[in-house]
């Protein structure tokens, strides 16, 4: 955990791969931050090569947590005609998630359903 100002910020890595083996575990590690007073994460993707529709599903749900908003359900989440967040004005203001490192095919995906709105992307050196 770092703090940036007063803000505590958790920082949770990704494992090689973000998928339906793991989708549940890492859900559960930032449910573990924010009930820990944890405000903002920052998810770190130096490792992950790959993510699923599973590890994009566990992504929005961490959206949701930190925005207080209810989890999107796994059924609904995985019919493709729901799978884009969409974010409201106090979201684009306020990011309380950022992503660190991702890859490029971990980019793309995360562009595609709009999680460009939700987070500060940053690669650092």
């Amino acid at each position: 955990m770092i703090n940036i100002g007063q803000t505590p910020v958790f920082i949770l890595e990704t494992q090689q791969c973000l998928d339906s083996s793991n989708y549940q575990a890492f859900i559960g590690q930032a449910k573990e931050a924010y009930e820990a007073g944890n405000k903002r994460i920052v998810i770190d993707f130096q490792q992950t090569n790959s993510i699923s529709t599973y590890g994009l599903y566990a992504l929005h749900s961490i959206v949701s947590l930190f925005y207080n908003e209810p989890p999107p359900t796994l059924e609904l989440w995985t019919d493709s005609t729901l799978r884009v967040i969409r974010p409201t004005k106090a979201h684009a203001l306020n990011k309380l998630l950022l992503i660190r490192n991702p890859k490029p095919q971990i980019a793309q995906a995360l562009f595609s359903i709009g999680f460009y709105d939700y987070a500060e992307i940053f690669v650092s050196a």
